[in-house]
């Protein structure tokens, strides 16, 4: 049975670093962060571990996506352009009841 191994931060002898989800299904996420750096690294890590990451750089943006789409996980940033982090939580809690 082929699964993603769990977060560790050993290397094992290929030189693979920060597994992560060994033993469940893919997640669908988003990723809601401003910062194309991080959102990279997050995106790349986040994929290498067999999840699906939708990419909004906005909190505008990122509330549109969680009330129009179904995800498993929301990784949220604090500091967003057009609406931060909590009021974009607070809204969606409002608006998708």
């Amino acid at each position: 049975m082929n699964t993603a191994p769990v977060f560790d931060a050993d290397t094992d002898n290929q030189g693979d670093v920060c597994r992560i989800g060994q033993g469940t299904a893919p997640l669908r996420i988003v990723l809601i962060e401003d910062s194309l750096v991080t959102s990279e690294l997050l995106q790349l890590f986040l994929r290498r571990g067999g999840h699906t990451v939708s990419l909004a750089a906005d909190g505008e943006a990122g509330l549109d996506m969680l009330l129009s789409e179904v995800f498993d996980l929301a990784l949220v940033d604090f500091h967003l352009p057009k609406k931060n982090g909590l009021d974009l939580l607070v809204d969606f809690k409002s608006e998708a009841g």
